[in-house]
Order: structure tokens, then C-alpha cells, then sequence
């Protein structure tokens, strides 16, 4: 069965955040490719967005992915599609995923692999949702919420833009209650679909497709989503934290930025990945309800 395959290229440090907005614009999942990917990006600066349909994309579309690229500061970054006679981009990348350690004792594994004897041992299939553990910035937030959640008493936790649950199940297996928040509806059913490969049920483990932050309180909060968007989500996700929030997926280079709009908590823990970073904030004696006026 033919497909369309569109691609952009993109500087490295721009390539989260356009991704986003594309998946968010399109409703469509978005692969990155780049130095840390099995399939190569074009240059080591640079990254290779690929998006699929099947359907050929309407000028209205191509539209949509241009708006995405003025936002970030590549209006002229050339936007090309062709038309592919197989199908194999839907199973293809599955050959290339291994078990992968993504904390110390946690390991995120296919559902073709053996289980392993891992303290923690997660099972996923990403489908569409291109979420598989590889990332920095997924490794960073698992490493933070073993340091916060493992060996203590049940709390109730909030993954927000949770993706295909890794995170999510990660706790949920480190003996938590989760919900998971994903705008993505394509990465929501995966996250769903990855419930019975580990056990778990959606009243278990509650995965929600929704672009806002739910209204309950919970201990802890988890975000591993770009900066642009940590800041804009910072008011919603300290009003529901009650002890200590988790964030990833900043740039070293957007830490300040993003930590200025979490005024009243404080940093309790900090880890680099690369270019990236991952943070535990506490709640301080005085808390500010808006930072970002």
C-alpha cells in the first residue's frame, strides 16, 4: 500500500519544539532523526522531521506545517513530500528496538523481547507514537522519578504529555497511581494499548486525551514536554502539585527561562543529559500563583 512521506529538516535545538507544534497543528505523529536515531539525521547540527499519511498532503496542511515553521524561525526551511509504494515505515523501525536501560534497575523493552530481571521492567509498543526510551530527555525523567518515588509510601502522580506511557508505567510500577495527560490522541490509544502488556488496566493506571491540565491535586507532577510549552503550563501545574514537581525536556540554554515561571518552588535536584536537563522542584514556604504576568 503506497503512503506520502514529508520531510523538514531542522536545526537540532529546534527540532522538539517544531515537532510538537506540528503534531499538535496536523494531529499527526512526528519522527525525529538525527545523530542519536538509528536512521541517521542529514548532518550532525541538524535533524529530519518525517511525518506520514496516507493521504496526499492538501495545500491546507503544507499550510499548517509552514505556520509551525515561521513560529519557531525557519519560515524558508524547505518542506518536500513524495509518495512511497510500500508500507513498510509501519513496521520497519520495530526491528531496531531493543530493551534499553533507561534508569538505573529500569528497563523499557518491546513486547518481542524477553522479559528481563529488572527491578522495574516496562513493556511498550509505540505504534505511531514513536516512544521508546531512547530519548535523553525521557532517560533524565525516569532517572528523577526513581530518586523521588522508589521505596516510599503510594502517591498520587500526574504525568502530563505523558506520549506512549513510558513514565506513566514507570511509576505505575514502582507502586504509584498514575494519570497520564497526552494532547496526541494517535500516542493516548498507544499508551492504552501498552496497559495489558504490563499488567495494568486504564483504571489502574488512567491515561486521558486532553490538551489541559486536570483539575485534581496530586503529590507529585511529571512533565516531560519542550519549554515553550513547561512555561506555559507552569501556573497549571503548580496549582495541582502538592509536594515536588519533575521536569524535562529544557535545553540548558532554556533552564532559566523555564524555572523563572516556577516561582515559590525550588530546585531540590538537578541532572544533565547532553545538552539537556531535568529538574525535582519543592514547594517553598511561600508560593507565587502567577509567575508568568
Amino acid at each position: 500500500m503506497s503512503h506520502w512521506s514529508v520531510e523538514i529538516e531542522t536545526p537540532v535545538e529546534l527540532a522538539d519544539w517544531l515537532s510538537w507544534l506540528i503534531a499538535e497543528q496536523l494531529d499527526a505523529a512526528v519522527e525525529i532523526q538525527d545523530e542519536e536515531t538509528l536512521t541517521r539525521g542529514p548532518e550532525p547540527d541538524l535533524c529530519r522531521l518525517l511525518i506520514r499519511s496516507e493521504e496526499e498532503p492538501s495545500p491546507a496542511w503544507v499550510k499548517g506545517i509552514q505556520a509551525c515553521l515561521i513560529e519557531v524561525g525557519c519560515a524558508d526551511a524547505p518542506i518536500r513530500s513524495r509518495l512511497e509504494e510500500d508500507e513498510s515505515w509501519r513496521l520497519g523501525w520495530r526491528a531496531f528496538f531493543r530493551p534499553t536501560e533507561v534508569a538505573p534497575s529500569v528497563i523499557v523493552r518491546p513486547p518481542w523481547s524477553e522479559a528481563s530481571d529488572a527491578e522495574v521492567d516496562v513493556v511498550i509498543d509505540p505504534g505511531m507514537a514513536f516512544g521508546t526510551g531512547t530519548h535523553a530527555t525521557t532517560q533524565l525523567a525516569a532517572q528523577l522519578i526513581v530518586q523521588t518515588l522508589k521505596g516510599i509510601p503510594k502517591k498520587s502522580v500526574l504525568d502530563q504529555g505523558c506520549g506512549s506511557g513510558i513514565l506513566s508505567l514507570i511509576v505505575a510500577r514502582l507502586g504509584h497511581e498514575v494519570v497520564g495527560i497526552e494532547i496526541d490522541p494517535v500516542a493516548t490509544r498507544s499508551a492504552i494499548e501498552n496497559l495489558p502488556l504490563n499488567g495494568f488496566t486504564n483504571e489502574e493506571v488512567d491515561f486521558r486525551s486532553s490538551d489541559q491540565v486536570p483539575d485534581d491535586s496530586f503529590d507529585i507532577v511529571i512533565a516531560n514536554i519542550i519549554a515553550p510549552v513547561l512555561i506555559d503550563l507552569s501556573n497549571d501545574l503548580r496549582r495541582v502539585c502538592q509536594e515536588k514537581i519533575i521536569l524535562s525536556g529544557m535545553l540548558v540554554d532554556q533552564e532559566e527561562s523555564v524555572l523563572k515561571t516556577y516561582a515559590g518552588w525550588q530546585v531540590e535536584e538537578r541532572m544533565t543529559h547532553g545538552e539537556w536537563v531535568g529538574v525535582i522542584l519543592t514547594r517553598t514556604e511561600e508560593v507565587v500563583e502567577d509567575s508568568n504576568s
